[in-house]
């Protein structure tokens, strides 16, 4: 309200419950609901994320713009918020144009890059109010097809597994030749299938939800090269990564870290990935961590020295003669 007592916020926050401790970090109003923090638009009221398991937490205080700390009696939790181009990349796949402006505004770019994005961002917005009907009409379609494919991806995984027990059930009616060659014609047909909606589910989620792009990569059957193509075309490089992790192609995943770790506006920007890639792939990958750590101790040598020294099973398993010609 204004100095008169007078309402100038004509839409209230909604919260799940009455907060116990606020923080305002322009453009976004935080709150401590029970063990959760709630964190709200103020001009609009949007509600744009919950982050849950703070235990006990009591108070909240930003700190300086897109950090603030959270405590319990016993415990302080350091929030800070997600890198600018990405927090820009989220909003505009929701079309909050407005918000993705304000928050480009926030940020200390330079005037040329401010002008760029501004200019970007007001394109988009006048492009999907003249396309805003047909937009609608194609994600439900999308939607359709994504409830056809998952069933469908559900009933063949589970019958294929079926199959699999019964042919084992099964040896001592059949030879086993027959048994095998009927197993692996089985095999080769659902692969197949499953190569294809799974390709085509990733198609779909970029469309419509890419929050369940990472879930479906972890156990994927997708077509690499179509898979590889689609997520370089929305710059969803840590996707990229997992993608590269389930279908063993370590040194591409490498070679994408190394680059994203150079570019300004990229999630992946710094060592650190690379780092907690190289320390789970053990002595099998030995001549991999060996080309791959050079960079990152170039840059940085006691920040690198934890890619053979951390107290994880597979860089204790490292053999030492090799790590020793790296330093």
């Amino acid at each position: 309200m204004d100095t008169s007592g007078e309402s100038i916020q004509l839409n209230p926050v909604k919260w799940s419950d009455l907060p116990g401790s606020i923080a305002w970090d322009d453009p976004y109003l935080l709150g401590i609901v029970h063990d959760t923090l709630e964190i709200y638009t103020l001009k609009s009221c949007m509600h744009m994320q919950t982050l849950p398991d703070l235990n006990t937490a009591r108070l909240i205080s930003r700190c300086k713009q897109g950090k603030v700390y959270v405590a319990s009696m016993s415990q302080v939790w350091c929030i800070s918020a997600t890198h600018f181009a990405q927090q820009i990349r989220i909003i505009l796949e929701q079309s909050h144009f407005q918000l993705a402006l304000k928050v480009t505004n926030l940020f200390d770019l330079s005037a040329e890059e401010k002008t760029k994005r501004t200019c970007k961002i007001q394109t988009l917005s006048e492009s999907t109010k003249a396309t805003g009907p047909r937009i609608r009409k194609k994600k439900l379609g999308l939607l359709t097809l994504i409830d056809y494919l998952t069933e469908v991806r559900y009933k063949l995984m589970n019958d294929s597994q079926v199959k699999e027990k019964n042919l084992n059930q099964k040896s001592q009616v059949k030879s086993v030749a027959q048994s095998d060659q009927l197993k692996n014609m089985t095999a080769v047909a659902v692969e197949r299938l499953l190569k294809i909606i799974d390709t085509n589910l990733l198609q779909c989620y970029l469309q419509t939800n890419d929050a369940l792009v990472a879930p479906l990569l972890r156990l994927n059957h997708c077509h690499l090269a179509e898979a590889e193509k689609t997520l370089l075309q929305h710059q969803k490089y840590p996707e990229l990564i997992i993608l590269y992790q389930t279908k063993g192609q370590c040194k591409k995943a490498l070679e994408l870290l190394e680059k994203q770790s150079k570019e300004i506006d990229s999630s992946l920007k710094g060592p650190e990935r690379t780092i907690q890639y190289l320390q789970h792939h053990g002595k099998d990958h030995m001549d991999l961590i060996l080309k791959f750590a050079g960079w990152v101790l170039d840059q940085d040598p006691g920040q690198g020295l934890p890619i053979f020294m951390e107290d994880v099973q597979e860089v204790e398993q490292l053999p030492t003669p090799k790590v020793l010609t790296i330093f």
